[in-house]
């Protein structure tokens, strides 16, 4: 049973409703209806009133033309696939032929990060000034003025000028002009025309430059024949070259013999 269906049986059973209501008000106002017929045939002479048979010889008319115009309904299927062809634009009479080019597949590069290229170095420029501390955990190079403390855990390369205090893994210095003093866990070397104002404590340490304060180094200090050092140095090992300035005592207190203790045993053996 479809929809139309479904609207046949209620529309019959709303005709026979009104038909069995109309009987009833007819029944009830019997005497009524007579009075009305009466009126009717002497106000209307020559007109007979409608008689019960062809109320029902209309009422089976309506019925017959109902049922027919809901059975041709019900032959129409409906539906509410916007994919059926009923919804469908009516197609053009000569529709124009449309060529469509195949698509090249592109091919995407994958992006190499800034951090993988340069890798965890940083670098301040030449022209730039820093008015405060720094701090990092990766890799510097500085290049410009730094009016601050400078403490990373990586390497740290100095080109230009710092004025505070270094601490850093290892340092290398080439021209640079610090004011203040370097801590460093492993090796530092003071380059060509660096010139530093401020003690150096280290593992291992390289002079080519000039120094003006002690040097405090656990392991090997190698002065080359342009270092210059107006300080103590204390260190295990020593090399100096010729051409080396030393203004200043030289301590290997960190050797693994005592010197003193030579000349103690002269003593007690006096």
């Amino acid at each position: 049973m479809g929809f139309f269906s479904d609207l046949k049986e209620d529309l019959s059973q709303a005709v026979n409703e009104l038909v069995i209501q109309a009987d009833t008000e007819e029944n009830q106002n019997a005497g009524s209806t007579q009075v009305q017929d009466k009126m009717a045939q002497d106000w209307a002479p020559g007109k007979k009133p409608q008689s019960k048979a062809a109320d029902n010889e209309f009422q089976d008319g309506f019925n017959k033309d109902l049922s027919q115009m809901l059975d041709k309904m019900e032959e129409i299927e409906m539906t509410d696939n916007p994919d059926d062809p009923i919804f469908a634009s009516p197609a053009p009479d000569n529709p124009a032929p449309v060529s469509v080019a195949p698509q090249k597949k592109k091919t995407v590069q994958p992006q190499q990060s800034l951090k993988k290229s340069v890798g965890n170095l940083s670098v301040l420029a030449d022209s730039m000034v820093i008015n405060g501390n720094i701090t990092t955990e990766g890799a510097l190079a500085i290049r410009g003025t730094v009016y601050g403390d400078v403490e990373i855990d990586g390497k740290l390369s100095i080109s230009g000028t710092v004025e505070g205090e270094v601490k850093a893994s290892e340092v290398y210095m080439e021209g640079a002009q610090i004011t203040g003093n370097i801590l460093c866990k492993g090796s530092i070397k003071v380059g060509p025309k660096t010139v530093i104002l401020g003690n150096i404590n280290a593992e291992n340490a390289v002079v080519t430059g000039a120094v003006k304060g002690d040097v405090d180094v656990h392991g090997t200090v190698i002065l080359e024949s342009t270092a210059i050092v107006i300080g103590d140095i204390k260190s295990k090992f020593v090399q100096v070259s010729n051409g080396a300035v030393i203004e200043g005592k030289c301590s290997q207190c960190y050797a693994d013999i005592n010197p003193t203790s030579i000349f103690d045993e002269i003593k007690n053996k006096k």
